[in-house]
C-alpha cells in the first residue's frame, strides 16, 4: 500500500509540474497579446507641409470673386457713394471718424453733422448690410475700437479708447504729419451656411474668398470680433467637441485668434465647406497664407449663424457613436 500512495503521489506531483511548466509556457504570447491590444490602434502624425514665410502681397487684378448671395441677401444694391444715419452724440467722435477716415482706417467718414445725427458716406457703391450692422455710434463701437487700437498699434502710442477729445489731438498731428494706415481697410466675413466659405471686403470689394470648415455641433461663435494676436505657426490641443478624444495639432500654420482659443488658420483636410473643426475656422494652407498676407493686428471678423437645416441633421444628433475622422491622419490638400 505504501509503494503504491508514493507511486500515485509522484505521479500526480509530476503531472502537476508538467501541467504549470506548460501554463506557463503558455502564458508568454498570451501576455505579449495582451500587450500588443493596449496599444493606440493607430500612431497620431501631422503632415503639414513646411510653410514659408516669405509674406508676398497678393495680386488683386487677378481675383475674379462673385460673392455668394447670402452677403447681400439679394437685397440693397447701393449707389455710388452709400449712405446711411447714425445717432452720435460726441462731437470729437465725429471728427476723428474722419481722421481715421481719411488715414485709411474707416471705409467711411461722416459727411453732415447736425448734433445728433451723423450722415456716414462710404467709399464704396454697395456695402453688406452686415458690415453697415457695425457703423460706429459711440467710442464703443467695434468698428471704432479696431481702428483707433490700429491707429495707436501703427503710430506707436498708448491712451484711453474712450478719451476721444484727446484721441482727437494725436489723430489731428498724425493726419498733419502725412499719417497713414500701414494696410487697408479689411473686414472678414466667414458665412457658415454649407457651402461655408469665407470673403473679404476691401473699400467697396470683395478681393479674396476661400472655402472654410468651421466647428462641429454649432462650436464656432457666432458674432463680430476683434483678431487679437496672428502667429505663423503654432500649437492647439485639446478634446474634440462630443467625444472625449484629445487632440495635440503641432505646426498649424498662418493662425489668426479672434476670440479666445478660436482662429482663422490653415489645415490640411480632404475637403471643405462643412463643419469639421473643433471651433476654429480652417482653411486650405495656400489660402490661409495668402489670408495671413492680407490681414493685421484688430481687424474685424464676422461670423454669421449656421444653417439650422444642417445642425437639426447633424451626425451628432443622431448617432451617439459617430466619430469623426481623425484629422491628424490626413494628408495635405494638393
Amino acid at each position: 500500500m505504501g509503494f503504491k500512495r508514493g507511486f500515485w503521489f509522484l505521479l500526480f506531483f509530476g503531472l502537476s509540474i508538467s501541467s504549470y511548466g506548460m501554463n506557463k509556457l503558455y502564458l508568454k504570447p498570451v501576455a505579449m497579446m495582451g500587450y500588443e491590444m493596449i496599444k493606440p490602434i493607430y500612431r497620431v502624425q501631422v503632415k503639414i507641409q513646411e510653410a514659408s514665410y516669405k509674406i508676398t502681397k497678393p495680386n488683386y487684378d487677378k481675383i475674379q470673386i462673385n460673392p455668394k448671395i447670402a452677403i447681400n441677401e439679394g437685397k440693397n444694391v447701393f449707389n455710388e457713394g452709400y449712405k446711411n444715419i447714425v445717432n452720435i452724440k460726441d462731437k470729437f467722435l465725429v471728427k476723428n471718424i474722419n481722421y481715421l477716415y481719411e488715414m485709411g482706417y474707416l471705409p467711411f467718414r461722416v459727411s453732415s453733422y447736425d448734433g445728433e445725427k451723423a450722415t456716414l458716406t462710404w467709399y464704396a457703391s454697395k456695402v453688406p448690410p452686415k458690415l453697415v450692422a457695425l457703423s460706429i455710434t459711440n467710442s464703443h463701437s467695434i468698428l471704432y475700437r479696431s481702428a483707433i487700437q490700429r491707429f495707436m498699434r501703427d503710430y506707436n502710442i498708448s491712451f484711453n479708447i474712450n478719451n476721444t477729445s484727446y484721441a482727437y489731438n494725436v489723430l489731428k498731428k498724425a493726419y498733419e504729419q502725412g499719417f497713414k494706415a500701414k494696410k487697408p481697410f479689411l473686414w472678414v466675413y466667414v458665412d457658415q451656411h454649407i457651402p461655408q466659405r469665407l470673403y473679404v471686403w476691401e473699400n467697396g470689394k470683395f478681393v479674396f474668398t476661400s472655402p472654410v470648415n468651421t466647428g462641429v455641433m454649432g462650436t464656432t461663435n457666432v458674432g463680430t470680433y476683434m483678431i487679437y494676436l496672428r502667429l505663423r505657426k503654432t500649437v492647439m490641443k485639446g478634446f474634440f467637441p462630443g467625444t472625449n478624444n484629445y487632440y495635440e495639432d503641432k505646426d498649424v500654420p498662418w493662425v489668426n485668434y479672434f476670440y479666445q482659443g478660436e482662429g482663422i488658420h490653415g489645415f490640411p483636410r480632404y475637403r471643405y465647406g462643412y463643419p469639421q473643426s473643433a471651433g476654429c475656422v480652417e482653411m486650405p494652407i495656400s489660402k490661409a497664407r495668402e489670408l495671413y498676407s492680407m490681414l493685421y493686428k484688430y481687424a474685424l471678423v464676422t461670423l454669421s449663424h449656421y444653417d439650422a437645416r444642417y445642425l437639426a441633421t447633424h451626425p451628432y444628433k443622431h448617432a451617439p457613436k459617430f466619430k469623426p475622422i481623425n484629422p491628424l491622419k490626413l494628408v495635405l490638400q494638393e
